[in-house]
């Protein structure tokens, strides 16, 4: 047998299988001792997909007229804090962050909202009172009303952060005292207080995920900051809740004297869970007085009519008789 004029016998057939089989061998040894970076690419590519995925999200849910808007209002907060400059600016951004609202714009967006809303409001009340006023417009009634609309547009933005940080306090507090007893069971397992922070704020992410972003940020501000009291002071100005202030003395008092941090925080969770209890039990004291006058209004009305409507509708047949 002969190939590209070579004579090709058994042989050198047999040679050349042995010799690929040797370098396949080679190949597959290679393969399997020599140690290769799988997790680079893995992470390139979870990155890429991450990129497209948020790319197609931002592309379904913002059109080309919010991408304008959103720059816009930027362009315009960070041209107003230029000009106006707080006084009460530290006191705003705790309101702010009380609000979670904490991205670096916020101030100034806030700034811009109270500047903004004062105008608009007095603008809006002006059109309404001129193409709706009758033929003797009252001037001082519309000035009045004018300025009223002025200042309520002016604390607007204020009642509306207040409003939602209310509320999410009220999330806070209901999830506090099981917080601070999950802490406890961590402690008295012997973990640090970073790790027991980490592991509570994985345990309430999904009851109570406004109390594990704000454990969350103090974990690493924990692991970050230089001084830890001032992750403690920080997390006290984004809750602004009087117990974590109690709990933030608890840890600072431990930590200065070395006390056992598992005893102080049960008897912290206790009094915290008291507290809760008396809270309620006060709920349900004040609830006759205020049930009072719902039934005043729509219960006693109709108790009234059934009770006294046969007697009335008697009476009055008979005097209708004796007068026919």
């Amino acid at each position: 047998m002969e190939i590209f004029g070579t004579e090709i016998n058994a042989e050198l057939m047999a040679l050349v299988l042995s010799g690929g089989t040797a370098l396949l061998i080679c190949v597959i040894i290679w393969q399997t001792f020599v140690e290769r970076d799988r997790l680079t690419p893995r992470l390139k590519k979870m990155a890429n997909r991450r990129a497209e995925m948020k790319a197609q999200a931002l592309a379904t849910t913002r059109s080309e007229r919010d991408k304008m808007a959103v720059g816009l209002m930027k362009t315009m907060a960070a041209w107003f804090s230029r000009f106006t400059k707080s006084k009460n600016a530290d006191d705003a951004r705790n309101l702010l962050a009380q609000a979670n609202f904490r991205n670096k714009e916020a101030v100034s967006i806030y700034n811009l909202w109270r500047a903004i809303m004062p105008v608009l409001c007095g603008a809006g009340m002006a059109a309404y009172l001129v193409f709706n006023q009758g033929d003797k417009p009252n001037l001082i009634m519309d000035v009045a009303l004018t300025v009223g609309a002025v200042a309520l547009g002016y604390f607007l933005p204020t009642i509306y952060l207040k409003n939602i940080a209310t509320k999410r306090q009220k999330k806070m507090r209901k999830q506090l005292p099981d917080a601070m007893d999950l802490l406890v069971i961590c402690s008295e397992a012997g973990l640090g207080l970073d790790a027991g922070v980490n592991r509570v704020t994985r345990e309430i992410s999904q009851s109570s995920p406004e109390l594990a972003d704000d454990l969350g940020l103090l974990s690493i501000e924990l692991n970050f900051l230089n001084e830890r009291r001032q992750a403690y002071e920080n997390l006290i100005n984004r809750t602004g809740l009087p117990e974590l202030s109690s709990l933030v003395n608890t840890l600072v008092q431990s930590e200065k004297y070395g006390t056992a941090l598992s005893q102080a925080l049960r008897v912290l969770s206790n009094e915290m869970r008291t507290e809760r209890l008396s809270k309620a039990e006060e709920k349900a004291a004040r609830l006759p007085a205020i049930l009072t006058v719902p039934m005043i209004i729509f219960i006693l009305p109709f108790l009234f009519v059934i009770l006294m409507g046969p007697a009335i509708m008697r009476i009055s047949d008979a005097f209708g008789s004796v007068g026919a």
